[in-house]
C-alpha cells in the first residue's frame, strides 16, 4: 500500500505539471484534521485496527478529494479528468483493501 501511495504522489506531480490541466475552483468540506490523517501515522498506535481504520478513512478521504477534481476539470481536459479519476478509483480500491483486513482482524 505504500508503494501505491508513492504511485500516486509521482501521478499527482505529473498532473501538477501538465501544462493543459486547466484552472478550477472546487469546494471541499473536508476537516483538515483528517485531511492529514495518513500523514500523521507515526502520531498512530501502530496497534494493527488503529493503522487499518487511519488508512482506510486517508484513502477514503483521498477517493472523494480526487473524484471531486476530475469532475471539475472535464471541461477543460477530459485526459486529465480521466488520469484523476482513475487514482480516484485506486484509493476507494486501498480503501476496501483496508476495511476488509480490519474485517478479517475482527474475525480473529
Amino acid at each position: 500500500m505504500a508503494a501505491q501511495r508513492q504511485a500516486l504522489s509521482k501521478a499527482l506531480g505529473e498532473i501538477a505539471a501538465d501544462r493543459s490541466l486547466p484552472e478550477v475552483e472546487v469546494e471541499f468540506d473536508i476537516d483538515l484534521v483528517s485531511l492529514m490523517a495518513f500523514d500523521n501515522l507515526a502520531a498512530v498506535s501502530l496497534e494493527p485496527k488503529m493503522l487499518l481504520a487511519k488508512m482506510a478513512e486517508a484513502e477514503d478521504l483521498d477517493h472523494e478529494i480526487l473524484a471531486a477534481l476530475a469532475g471539475a476539470v472535464i471541461p477543460g481536459s477530459t485526459a486529465i479528468a480521466e488520469r484523476l479519476a482513475v487514482e480516484a478509483d485506486s484509493a476507494r480500491k486501498r480503501a476496501s483493501w483496508a476495511r476488509d483486513h480490519l474485517e478479517l482482524l475482527g474475525l480473529s
